[in-house]
């Protein structure tokens, strides 16, 4: 007999128990690779009905404010680095509202969300929709504030002036700033087409977006959502928008859900 050959009980036994445990291993690790994505999928799901149900709520808040108001829709602020008149996010002035506050807002851009929500808090809840919210993170998509600290997406966070709300106003309420009648004024919710936007999740991809909380149709709106985002309706709806037929709304110029404006033909500025 060969003595190399020989099976040793102890050894044999020692030999089977490490090839069991490499098996198991390997199997646990297509586990782990396979929930992985599985998880990540799951919690941008959950992001994306969290972003619509707050979406939701805003476009409510704003037709309950224009039936407190005359029909008056509230303002989509209009103004570089959160000046002009107050709007439906924020207020420009505080008016001794808030003792904790500064007389009026200033941009964060380059702080990060915590220094800036302390600053910008009391704006938001002086902000014309916030009576019928009363829910700061209302304002946020999940999945664009899960941006904020991490890489690249940080970059583009610190560098917004405004960095409490996800979703900007179409300044359609304002003929994008050419809108007749004393500072602040807008026009009646009744004037839009049922399906035409008051309001979109914007692109996280430039800092300068968020310059206000008020946009237009040739700026643009977030993907991360599928490929789109949410928009909210004149009639109260929220939907989804594949960002391709936004760019391409965005890009005709004629009027169309995006450019709504609602005294021209064009739904652009007089």
């Amino acid at each position: 007999m060969n003595p190399s050959a020989s099976s040793n009980p102890a050894t044999g036994k020692s030999a089977f128990a490490r090839t069991d445990l490499v098996a198991l291993l390997a199997l646990l690790a297509l586990v782990i690779l396979l929930a992985v994505p599985m998880t990540a999928s799951g919690v941008s799901g959950n992001h994306r009905i969290t972003c619509l149900s707050n979406l939701k709520r805003l476009g409510q808040a704003f037709l309950l404010y224009a039936a407190d108001n005359q029909g008056y829709a509230p303002h989509p602020t209009w103004g570089a680095d959160l000046t002009g008149p107050s709007g439906w996010a924020y207020a420009t002035r505080s008016d001794g509202r808030f003792s904790s506050a500064r007389p009026a807002p200033q941009s964060q851009a380059g702080r990060t969300f915590s220094v800036a929500r302390e600053a910008q808090l009391p704006f938001l809840k002086m902000g014309q929709v916030w009576p019928y919210v009363l829910d700061e993170d209302a304002y946020l998509c999940p999945e664009d504030f899960a941006g904020w600290d991490s890489y690249p997406t940080r970059r583009m966070w610190i560098a917004r002036p405004w960095k409490l709300s996800s979703f900007n106003a179409n300044g359609a309420t304002i003929g994008y700033g050419s809108h007749p009648g004393p500072a602040g004024s807008t026009v009646r919710l009744s004037w839009f087409r049922p399906d035409d936007a008051l309001l979109w999740e914007q692109s996280a991809t430039d800092g300068f977006f968020f310059n206000d909380a008020g946009t237009f149709g040739g700026e643009s709106m977030t993907s991360l959502h599928d490929g789109g985002g949410h928009v909210a309706a004149a009639d109260g709806r929220v939907d989804w928008l594949d960002y391709k037929a936004y760019r391409q709304l965005a890009g005709e110029r004629t009027r169309n859900r995006i450019w709504c404006y609602p005294l021209t033909r064009s739904g652009g500025s007089q």
